[in-house]
């Protein structure tokens, strides 16, 4: 039997049936071997989800529109208590603290208005063996992510945080208390001295410089006179502010170097302070150099009995 011409293949067409067809094969391994890279980027992307969510320090959690758990991370396990199998399908609210439950209901309102955005806060979750937990969430809208279709919830265990911070603002509480405390005390301790200093000057006047006018209308030599003229003027100095603030100011200077310069700046002159103190000219001048010295004008031209003279009006 013959076949008509018009039902006869030529080798011509025969051939490029044959390279269509090797395209055509070629083309179908390429799309095998994208969908074979995909499929393995999808695994491994599960794989190295799975890693970092179930291996992570910091939970997840999945809620519908309607607060149901969907999905758990296992290392919610860890912070929980509860297995993923616990708490999926159940109500995410009843786990938390009613004192809370203000802020987390504004919270997830705001996310369900505004799909793709996130927010963070602080609330209170009920551990399994019943004592609260405090979580730092940040909640993110992904329901109208086909892959996902859920409110995403990534938790962190803070409450040690929280003991610590509660732990600083009472110590910082005491502290405060022991501040003012402190400084009422050393209020009392400044009246106190007053008090005293006032006492002090008191007891002087009306106890002790009546005797001294007793002593004047007696007969007393020179030198008696002198003495008690001395004694009257140191006084006078323990009870100004003279020698308490040289003192301080020069803590330096001997007690009888405090003596010295007392005198010096009373106007006594070199021979009268020596035979007060009973002290040779020389002693005396060893004596008024070193005053000199530790007053800082060693050496400089300068009056100490001058010098004596503003330290007393500096520090009046």
């Amino acid at each position: 039997m013959v076949v008509p011409d018009r039902q006869q293949i030529t080798y011509e067409e025969l051939e490029n049936r044959i390279a269509e067809l090797a395209r055509a094969n070629k083309l179908l391994e390429q799309k095998i071997k994208v969908h074979e890279r995909v499929e393995t980027a999808l695994r491994t992307s599960e794989v190295l989800f799975h890693v970092i969510v179930d291996k992570s320090w910091d939970g997840m959690v999945m809620l519908d529109q309607r607060h149901r758990i969907t999905y758990a991370s296992p290392s919610f396990t860890r912070i929980s208590g509860y297995t993923p199998e616990e708490l999926i399908g159940e109500c995410g609210i009843d786990y938390d603290n009613p004192d809370d439950l203000t802020f987390i209901e504004g919270k997830f309102r705001q996310i369900l208005e505004a799909p793709g955005i996130s927010l963070s806060g602080e609330y209170r979750f009920r551990h399994k063996l019943g004592h609260w937990l405090w979580m730092a969430v940040t909640m993110t809208n992904m329901l109208e992510d086909p892959r996902v279709r859920a409110v995403v919830l990534n938790l962190r265990d803070i409450t040690d945080l929280k003991r610590t911070e509660e732990e600083l603002k009472t110590k910082s509480r005491k502290l405060e208390e022991a501040n003012i405390a402190l400084n009422v005390l050393l209020s009392h301790r400044d009246e106190e001295r007053r008090a005293l200093e006032n006492r002090i000057v008191v007891n002087v006047k009306e106890l002790i410089y009546p005797y001294f006018e007793k002593l004047r209308s007696t007969s007393l030599s020179d030198g008696q006179a002198a003495l008690l003229d001395l004694v009257d003027s140191n006084l006078e100095d323990i009870i100004s502010p003279f020698v308490q603030k040289m003192t301080m100011a020069h803590s330096a200077l001997t007690p009888t170097e405090i003596q010295v310069a007392n005198l010096i700046k009373d106007g006594k002159r070199s021979k009268e302070i020596a035979r007060l103190l009973n002290v040779s000219m020389g002693t005396l001048e060893f004596h008024r150099n070193n005053i000199r010295k530790k007053l800082g004008i060693g050496g400089k031209k300068l009056s100490l009995h001058a010098h004596l003279l503003s330290l007393q009006e500096g520090h009046a």
